[in-house]
C-alpha cells in the first residue's frame, strides 16, 4: 500500500515531512511501518527515510514531524509514502488525515 505525490513541473529537495492520523482509536489503521521514497521518473525509487515499528502515530489525531536524517542534495518530482509492514490494526491498510512536506521547492524555468 502506498500514496504517491507528483509535483509536475516543480521538484522538491525534502528535509522533513509531517503526518497526522485520523480519528480512530489506538491500534487502528495507523501507520506502524513505512518508508519515504523519491523519484524523478516514477519508476526508479530511492529510499530516503525508513520507520520500522514506529509508535509515534498510534492513536487518534496524532501528528509528528519526521526529519530526513541524511541531507538531500537532489531535487525530485515524486515522493512516495510506502507501507513496509502491518499497520497497528494488524493488516496492510492505513489511513492518514494529513501529510505535509518540507524542504526546498524548485520551479521549472
Amino acid at each position: 500500500m502506498f500514496a504517491c505525490f507528483y509535483f509536475k513541473e516543480k521538484s522538491i529537495q525534502l528535509s522533513e515531512y509531517s503526518i497526522k492520523t485520523y480519528g480512530n482509536g489506538k491500534n487502528g489503521h495507523h501507520l506502524k511501518n513505512w518508508c519515504i521514497e523519491v523519484s524523478n521518473d516514477g519508476s526508479n525509487w530511492k529510499e530516503i527515510d525508513h520507520r520500522p515499528e514506529d509508535q509515534t502515530l498510534n492513536g487518534p489525531h496524532k501528528q509528528s514531524i519526521f526529519k530526513i536524517n541524511e541531507k538531500q542534495t537532489e531535487f525530485y518530482h515524486f515522493i512516495r509514502l510506502r507501507q513496509t509492514g502491518c499497520s497497528w490494526y494488524g493488516n496492510y491498510d492505513f489511513d492518514i488525515s494529513k501529510i505535509e512536506f518540507f524542504g526546498i521547492l524548485k520551479c521549472k524555468n
